[in-house]
């Protein structure tokens, strides 16, 4: 039912309406305007606004009548009749003008059996009486008739006075007003008597009431419970507030407030909310928004093209009201959390993205891209894919396409579809024309040229001289950009490159100098010489002979073979030479071979002094060794042929064949190989008094030369350092922690492999049992901090995330898994009371928890719990405070934020992994680790608290 109680407002049905079970009240949609109207005192009117009376009927130009009837479809119509004058007629038919019984006319004459009344009265009939006036059953008259004045005319005889004519009605009409004293009918104002139904605008009602066309009222009251309102056509109700159209069965609502809101069961593909274009201006922004506690939440945007569809768009936003993609995420804090997240329940996090832009995935990302590249700012707008960049060195941070052969500022090579692209901002997308995908690491596709000889799989490749962008075959020494994967005989090509940028060779110069620096300290061409010369005077040989060793000698001089070790500079053999003295000494005298005898032993002896010579720092001074027509000579120079102010290079290696420049052996293996690629291998150690510096082009700049300090052993390094892992140093007591990208934690950190112990006087020093100091506890959170920070710049108390990365990592090792058998990783834990004792927890006894780099770290898992550097409010707790108890993670549905949460399969039921326990009451906590397993957290005491049942470790 319909209950309409505004005083004031209208309600409109643009179609029909049908009151009442059996239409009781029928107003056809078609019916004409105003075929009923009741006006604010009540009056009826039908057909007119203005109705005079309680009822008012009124047609322009038609019978206006009142039809009534009954079941025998005996029908009587009474009204005016505007075929005949107007005059209001009483017919006992369904229309006037047949049969009518009564007419007025519009002078007053009232006729009665005749339609033409000449008389105030006028009686006509064909029967035997014309008029009977009787007040019994009889036809004598009582007090029937009472003329106050006048005459009464009998058989003929005229009743003066003036009157009104009724003109004739239709069968099925009712009978209404046309004027002051004319009434008439229409056959759309009808009553059907059989059924008791009025007709409105219809001359067939079909309920009580049927109204054909617009019905206007103030108000309607529609009072059954159980009755149902049916509107065959369309509504329209509080100007467009509420308006359903018949035609396209479409309901349109201005604004609505529901409940719940369900779809029809088993409804199919359903069309939820759209928003029409027809005519909107274009560019205007067309967007619905959903809103929760007066915040918007998901918005669906775009803007108009002007005819009728959108010129971008349509975008969906969370967090904004103005997406600029398909799918836009907005989240405005400045604190850490996570913005967009993929699990697989409440706590099986597989994917996320934080406030701070950092993603997280547990498993391995994967692309149909290949390299991880970069954003470069160019001058160069007609970049290509495939080709090869150097560093632009007048722009800053910028790369130009390669205009030279062998430039040592090669760089990369133009993505074409990167897997990784690292460095996207909002200068790139402002100028995308400037801006090029530099492919960094990877497989790339590359612009070639066989122009430097053909080139194989596995050929280093540097920039092309022929071709700018292109790349061909490195030299020997040459800056690299990448290694083929494969091949090009000739001419030019595209083949796939992976990238492994290479800085210069070290020079061989460098080698040179160094080596010449060391030897020349030796001085041992004059040790040689010497024991040649006492070796051949011993031998008191014929002077001839005599003459011509010393000959020999004087050659070694000149041709002595050295083998040099890249660290220590070892002089191994003079084998060659020696041998070479030997046979030419044979060939004039056979005497010789006492001097081949003396010679060996003076191999030997010479041999026997390598370990003297290579802890000393000097070499041969002035060497300089050149490709001759049978190998590689090694000549040792006077020094008197170089002066103190020459710039001439002492020590040159020129390998101009296809093998190595130099390699340097002990017992016959190679413990250090130049390559003519420029490519260093070194067998054991290097060790570097001083600082090594790795940049660009053979040149650091001001600002790394000045920021290493040479006398530190520093290291440094122009471009990017690249490791499969990194560990760092740390001090005695401390071990170092692989890092985690999940907790932000990369490369790595240090931290004190057992709870820190000490006497609360001096600073804390990792617990060793059996030692001097006790676990120290009994300090608050801040205390804990500040102990840490007395040992040191970087020192701290354990971070929550460090914490979390050392859980995380010891996951990883199953050597932690205290029963194999089991299934799953089965953690030590100690069910003990916390602070029942101070003793270190160790698995089995002995070892504590392993890392995967194979460091051990205790009591993680003890009986004395440890401070974590975080916080948290009541507010915050994953769990109600008033919660005294300690929870499986896996029954927190909610972690308000908080990166806490161990991989869903993990429970302390199962794996000893501990439980989270956020005890009562209100105020600020502190984070507290260890008790009951790794990951047990307490979450129930103050910062400031002191207990002995807590105690902490740092880290650096």
């Amino acid at each position: 039912y319909l209950t309409a109680t505004s005083t004031t407002a209208t309600s409109t049905f643009a179609g029909g309406l049908s009151v009442g079970n059996n239409a009781a009240l029928v107003v056809n949609q078609a019916a004409t305007a105003n075929s009923l109207y009741i006006t604010t005192a009540g009056n009826v009117g039908i057909g007119t606004t203005t109705p005079n009376s309680i009822l008012s009927l009124y047609q322009a130009a038609a019978d206006t009548a009142l039809t009534f009837g009954n079941s025998t479809a005996t029908m009587w119509t009474m009204g005016t009749d505007y075929s005949d004058g107007s005059k209001f007629k009483i017919a006992s038919s369904s229309a006037l003008g047949t049969n009518d019984r009564l007419t007025i006319d519009t002078t007053g004459n009232v006729g009665i059996g005749t339609t033409s009344p000449g008389t105030l009265l006028s009686l006509g009939n064909t029967g035997a009486n014309t008029i009977n006036i009787s007040a019994t059953a009889t036809s004598t008259f009582g007090s029937g008739i009472d003329l106050r004045t006048g005459c009464f005319a009998v058989n003929g005889v005229c009743v003066g006075g003036g009157g009104a004519g009724v003109s004739g009605g239709a069968a099925n009409t009712v009978a209404f007003w046309t004027g002051a004293t004319s009434l008439s009918n229409n056959s759309l104002f009808a009553w059907d008597n059989t059924n008791t139904r009025l007709g409105i605008g219809t001359s067939t009602p079909y309920a009580k009431l049927s109204v054909v066309g617009p019905v206007v009222a103030e108000y309607f009251h529609a009072t059954s419970t159980t009755a149902t309102s049916t509107f065959a056509g369309g509504m329209n109700i509080g100007s467009g507030a509420l308006v359903y159209d018949y035609s396209s069965a479409i309901t349109s609502i201005g604004a609505l407030e529901t409940g719940n809101l369900n779809f029809e069961t088993d409804a199919g593909a359903v069309s939820w909310v759209d928003l029409p274009l027809s005519a909107a201006t274009a560019g205007t922004v067309e967007s619905y928004t959903a809103y929760l506690a007066g915040t918007s939440t998901l918005t669906i945007y775009g803007t108009a093209n002007g005819s009728g569809g959108l010129a971008s768009g349509p975008f969906v936003g969370i967090g904004t009201t103005s997406p600029y993609s398909k799918l836009a995420v907005v989240d405005e804090t400045t604190a850490l959390r996570d913005v967009f997240t993929v699990s697989t329940s409440t706590s099986g996090l597989i994917f996320k993205v934080d406030s701070y832009g950092r993603t997280y995935a547990d498993g391995a990302y994967s692309g149909a891209g290949a390299d991880y590249a970069e954003y470069f700012y160019t001058a160069d707008i007609d970049l290509k894919s495939g080709e090869t960049v150097c560093i632009d060195l007048i722009e800053p941070n910028a790369v130009k396409k390669c205009q030279r052969g062998h430039d040592n500022n090669v760089m990369g090579i133009v993505s074409t579809k990167p897997s990784i692209v690292g460095n996207n901002s909002v200068a790139v997308r402002n100028d995308p024309a400037h801006y090029a995908m530099i492919g960094l690491l990877g497989q790339v596709d590359a612009f070639v040229s066989a122009e430097n000889g053909v080139i194989k799989v596995g050929d280093s490749l540097t920039s092309a001289s022929s071709t700018p962008g292109y790349a061909m075959r490195a030299d020997g020494g040459d800056s690299t950009v990448g290694v083929a994967l494969e091949p090009l005989k000739a001419g030019q090509g595209k083949i796939k490159v992976l990238i492994s940028r290479r800085n210069k060779s070290l020079a061989v110069e460098e080698v040179e100098q160094l080596v010449v620096e060391r030897v020349a300290e030796m001085k041992i061409e004059d040790e040689v010489q010497r024991l040649i010369a006492d070796a051949v005077s011993n031998l008191n040989l014929d002077p001839k002979i005599q003459k011509i060793a010393q000959e020999e000698a004087g050659k070694l001089d000149v041709a002595l073979t050295i083998k040099l070790d890249g660290v220590n500079g070892v002089i191994s053999s003079l084998d060659n030479q020696i041998l070479a003295l030997r046979s030419a000494t044979l060939q004039n005298n056979n005497s010789i071979a006492g001097i081949n005898n003396e010679l060996l032993s003076l191999r030997s002896a010479w041999l026997q002094r390598d370990n003297l010579l290579a802890s000393t720092t000097a070499l041969v001074e002035n060497i300089k060794i050149e490709r001759g027509d049978e190998g590689g000579l090694v000549q040792i120079i006077d020094p008197t042929e170089i002066s103190a102010s020459s710039t001439q290079t002492a020590f040159v290696v020129n390998q101009q064949g296809g093998g190595d420049v130099a390699d340097f052996q002990t017992n016959g293996v190679s413990v250090m190989n130049i390559a003519d690629s420029g490519e260093v291998k070194i067998m054991g150690s290097l060790l570097v008094d001083g600082r090594i510096m790795l940049c660009s082009g053979g040149h650091c700049s001001n600002a790394l030369d000045a920021a290493v300090d040479e006398t530190r052993a520093d290291l440094g390094v122009e471009g990017k350092v690249v490791a499969g892992a990194f560990e760092g140093y740390c001090g005695e007591g401390l071990v170092w922690a692989p890092g985690s990208a999940k907790y932000g934690t990369l490369p790595g950190f240090c931290v004190m492999n057992d709870l820190a112990a000490g006497d609360g006087l001096n600073p804390p020093t990792p617990f060793v049992k059996g030692g001097i100091n006790m676990v120290w506890t009994g300090v608050s959170q801040g205390q804990a901090q500040v102990a840490c920070q007395t040992l040191g710049a970087g020192y701290h108390l354990i971070g929550e995330n460090e914490w979390l990365t050392i859980a995380e990592n010891i996951l990883q090792v199953a050597e932690n898994d205290t029963d194999a058998v089991t299934p799953g990783m089965q953690l030590a834990s100690t069910s003990s009371a916390p602070g029942a004792s101070t003793t270190p927890f160790n698995k089995g006894g002995a070892g504590g928890f392993k890392l995967t780099n194979d460091n051990v770290i205790n009591n993680l898992a003890g009986r004395v719990a440890e401070w974590t550097n975080q916080n948290i409010t009541s507010a915050g707790l994953p769990v109600t405070p008033s919660a005294d108890d300690w929870f499986e993670y896996s029954a927190v549905s909610d972690f308000k934020g908080l990166n806490i949460a161990p991989d869903y399969y993990l429970t302390d039921q199962t794996n000893n992994i501990g439980k989270i326990f956020v005890g009562s009451g209100n105020g600020l906590r502190g984070f507290v680790r260890g008790w009951g397993g790794i990951y047990g957290l307490d979450l129930s005491h103050s910062p400031a608290e002191q207990s002995v049942e807590i105690g902490f470790r740092c880290a650096k």
